[in-house]
């Protein structure tokens, strides 16, 4: 085999496997628009229309792709998804997720709600946040796999874990 067509195999052989993990991530989001049906909005009717509106907010944007910086329906990244999910609930929030952390009221994992965020750290302090949603999962914008429910024991967050900040129901000025 001479090295042009060995090369022009390995790239079509590049471009199907390309292609191929494409269409995976793709039927990823859309099981997990699926499990989201039942799991995202709980049914509880003791949740304010706040804790709903932000739950509903958070779960259509469910498969918005992750950039760095991201702030807008075409890319977020994790603070940026919490806050845009927040101001069109008419919370303003800081905009990165350490700021986040200090905005919000200290939450025990007992007393967590929907709605509550969760904070994840690393050796450098606050590294990522998401929205709890109930059922032991939360709603955030994965750096691999765009705006995902996860659950709270996947093992990568579960040992990132940090605590849970409440920000509906505070009177923090310039809130409505």
């Amino acid at each position: 085999m001479n090295t042009k067509t060995l090369i022009l195999l390995l790239l079509i052989s590049l471009l199907l496997a390309s292609c191929q993990s494409s269409r995976r991530f793709t039927s990823e989001i859309s099981t997990e628009k699926k499990i989201s049906k039942s799991l995202s909005v709980p049914s509880d009717e003791n949740l304010s229309n706040l804790q709903k509106t932000v739950l509903n907010e958070a779960e259509s944007l469910l498969g918005t792709p992750y950039c760095f910086g991201g702030i807008s329906a075409d890319c977020f990244d994790c603070s940026g998804f919490v806050s845009t999910v927040y101001q069109k609930a008419g919370i303003n929030l800081p905009r990165t997720s350490s700021e986040q952390f200090e905005f919000g009221s200290p939450v025990t994992e007992k007393n967590k709600e929907p709605g509550d965020l969760i904070f994840f750290g690393n050796s450098k302090g606050i590294s990522h946040v998401g929205i709890y949603i109930g059922k032991e999962r939360f709603i955030h914008a994965s750096t691999s796999k765009g705006v995902i429910i996860q659950s709270v024991f996947d093992d990568y967050y579960l040992n990132r874990f940090v605590g849970f900040r409440r920000v509906i129901g505070l009177n923090y000025l310039g809130n409505k």
